[in-house]
């Protein structure tokens, strides 16, 4: 789990370089439908925001116009890089492994921050 020092970290890291920032999306809740099962924290297959906004109306949550940050589907990982990005979804990992991975990448790259 995300220490203290690591969010401090990550936010440092977002207020120096905010461009440089991306995010990877998550599944929230776990979500139970007729063709497909997801499990809270699995990597969304398809990282496109109206995708996934989709998928949510198809097990049932409603669109209701919330923030995109406000959907109970959807949990957003900030990777310190585009690069770290690619990396959580091309290694297809959960979300607690993607907090890690960004965790230790913050804290190699802390003189940078």
């Amino acid at each position: 789990m995300t220490t203290r020092r690591a969010r401090a970290l990550a936010a440092a890291w977002e207020q120096r370089w905010p461009d440089r920032v991306a995010p990877v999306f998550f599944v929230g809740r776990d979500l139970d439908g007729p063709r497909a099962t997801l499990r809270k924290g699995e990597l969304w297959e398809y990282q496109d925001r109206a995708t996934i906004r989709m998928w949510g109306q198809s097990f049932g949550v409603p669109d209701d116009g919330r923030p995109w940050n406000e959907l109970p589907h959807v949990v957003t990982l900030l990777c310190p890089t585009p690069e770290v990005a690619n990396d959580v979804v091309a290694r297809s990992m959960t979300l607690e492994q993607a907090q890690v991975h960004v965790d230790r990448w913050l804290e190699e790259h802390a003189h940078e921050c």
